[in-house]
């Protein structure tokens, strides 16, 4: 998903970049560096998932010192147990790239901007239409940046405290990831002009509905009262 993010963000940047630039290696630039990004993360997780299976006898032994209400999960056919020490591994290289990403995100967003501000050829129309599609783009990306990395870092605070107290922000971590999905869906409908315009147009019909309704039911009222104060006594 990271790969795929950071592939997007290069193709507005390639979009956006000056021709006789030297980032725009050739026409297919924006297709080589999507896989280079491709090849990288899944290598960096291929090597990280080496060996990441702990011995199942010692981590049940482990898991049944650490937590004692476990011991009925312990029947469960093909419960696999992953100890602390391996898990680390993983947060370690997922927060690396967690870090690359943002890093090499970033500076394309803010490349793009640069790069949209300087190209001359373009007219001012293509310059806001640029920057739209950007903007809309980095709202479509934060969904999953808010909505899973940041419940799953909440989580890991929660596990490494095993603090009672800490229930109501482990709620909120699930809730979180649980509004993916209407999250993700929203920012897709909002960021894109036919949808938004499709999903917001029976609204604004029923808004303007209600407007005449009630400039109307005034006028009425109005005309009423007027009509009220001009009968003879």
């Amino acid at each position: 998903m990271a790969a795929a993010m950071l592939s997007l963000f290069n193709y507005r940047l390639f979009v956006v970049t000056p021709t006789n630039h030297f980032m725009r290696i050739s026409d297919n630039g924006h297709l080589y560096t999507s896989v280079v990004l491709w090849s990288l993360y899944f290598t960096l997780c291929f090597v990280g998932m080496i060996d990441i299976s702990p011995d199942q006898t010692e981590a049940r032994k482990w898991a049944m010192e650490r937590y004692s209400c476990a011991k009925s999960a312990m029947s469960v056919p093909k419960l696999t147990i992953f100890t602390l020490d391996k898990l680390k591994r993983i947060g370690l290289m997922a927060g690396g790239l967690c870090i690359l990403g943002f890093i090499i995100g970033i500076s394309s967003v803010l490349l793009s901007f640069r790069y949209i501000k300087r190209r001359g050829n373009l007219s001012s129309k293509t310059k806001q239409m640029q920057k739209r599609f950007l903007i809309y783009l980095c709202v479509q990306v934060s969904v999953p940046l808010f909505s899973m990395i940041v419940p799953i870092g909440m989580l890991q605070y929660v596990f490494r405290t095993h603090s009672s107290t800490q229930r109501d922000l482990g709620n909120l971590a699930c809730a979180l990831v649980g509004s993916h999905g209407c999250i993700a869906s929203l920012s897709l409908i909002m960021c894109n002009e036919p949808y938004r315009t499709f999903a917001t147009s029976p609204l604004i019909r029923m808004w303007k509905w209600k407007l005449r309704s009630r400039q109307a039911s005034r006028e009425v009222t109005e005309f009423t009262l007027r009509s009220t104060q001009h009968q003879p006594s």
